[in-house]
């Protein structure tokens, strides 16, 4: 059996799920990690080359949002991005791939990963037997100035990329239009693949209880006022008002002093990976999903980390109303947990919110996902 070889940052849990899920399925998995905060040189077996790690991120991001409101710096940002990813070359990535016989790498788009893809692509040119290329577009933009409104000469450069790869995934049809429409993705290099996590990740409730009046709920995302897409602590308040429990992660930086609500130490991918995290949320009455604000494009075509998160056990789930557009689209197959869609707290606070019986962690698991897929 032929090797697979990860690109993407291990910051980000779907690339976890990637790894692990292939590890399960039997095949050898190369990891290349492209993130900047966290490093490892084993990964449960697999070898890790460690591309962009550092301990400062460089120009202040502050500064960065400031330089992105123009379209002209934009444009000359994209034009340097595309013929930095052309040009740059790694030896270690030449090093680490040497004598591995690797028939299929899979990048996963959370962060840009187009520099290392074009440094792959070029040390296996003039080989006989090329391997194949499959890039996972959970979300776009994942830069925050590209909008429905920005100039297709904008895009181009992500035209090129894309269209580079032998299957580009995407999760709905609302991505697929916009892939193919917006970017012009060739569509017969379009699948449909919506990540999952590696089977002993989930947790089926047993206990099936309902509550009238449901007193505990957990937000699995990042609390932080810092930043305007973490920044939900008018809806954590609003709940924590009327009477419910909520939980949400311990951050150093902020903390919201209200009775009601309470903190928990943020699990470790690990722990997210080896099913912790689903049986931690299985004792809540619901979960919540939500953000503050983003890019309407970004809102329109994402796939939530948190609702994906969510998934991992049968428990309801409450996702705020008129948003995410795709996820709307996604959650309308849900067949395992309650969908409450929320505009105040209102909408919540008679519901019946209960567990159903219905998770199939068989086809939910990255594992069957994936045999598809290979």
């Amino acid at each position: 059996m032929k090797r697979k070889c990860v690109v993407g940052s291990l910051s980000t849990i779907f690339t976890h799920s990637y790894i692990v899920g292939l590890i399960n399925l039997g095949y050898e998995v190369d990891v290349i990690n492209t993130s900047k905060k966290i490093a490892c040189d084993n990964y449960r077996g697999c070898d890790v080359l460690n591309l962009n790690f550092q301990n400062n991120s460089g120009v202040n991001s502050e500064a960065k949002s400031r330089l992105k409101l123009s379209k002209f710096f934009c444009y000359i940002y994209e034009i340097y991005l595309f013929v930095r990813a052309i040009l740059w070359r790694d030896k270690r990535i030449n090093a680490f791939l040497k004598n591995k016989d690797i028939d299929a790498f899979v990048f996963f788009w959370g962060t840009s990963i187009r520099k290392e893809f074009y440094a792959i692509k070029k040390i296996y040119k003039n080989t006989k037997e090329k391997p194949k290329y499959i890039v996972d577009v959970a979300t776009y933009p994942i830069r925050d100035y590209a909008t429905k409104s920005t100039p297709g000469f904008l895009l181009w450069f992500d035209e090129c990329f894309f269209n580079s790869f032998d299957t580009v995934l995407s999760h709905s049809s609302c991505m697929d239009n916009f892939l193919s429409k917006s970017i012009s993705v060739e569509k017969n290099r379009i699948k449909r693949f919506i990540c999952s996590f590696p089977r002993n990740s989930y947790y089926k409730q047993e206990c099936i209880t309902t509550s009238l009046i449901p007193k505990k709920m957990i937000f699995l995302g990042t609390l932080d006022n810092s930043s305007v897409i973490n920044d939900i602590t008018k809806d954590v308040i609003e709940f924590a008002n009327a009477g419910f429990e909520i939980y949400v992660q311990e951050n150093k930086t902020f903390k919201i002093e209200h009775p009601n609500v309470n903190f928990f130490k943020p699990f470790t991918f690990e722990q997210i990976i080896d099913g912790y995290l689903a049986k931690f949320c299985a004792g809540f009455d619901a979960i919540l999903v939500s953000y503050g604000k983003m890019s309407e494009l970004r809102e329109e075509l994402t796939y939530p980390t948190r609702y994906a998160m969510a998934l991992l056990q049968n428990t309801p789930i409450l996702i705020q109303k008129g948003r995410f557009k795709a996820l709307q689209e996604i959650a309308a197959m849900n067949k395992h947990n309650l969908i409450v869609y929320y505009s105040s707290v209102r909408d919540v606070e008679n519901i019946n919110l209960h567990f159903t019986g219905a998770l199939d962690v068989d086809s939910e698991c990255m594992e069957d996902k994936l045999r598809v897929l290979f």
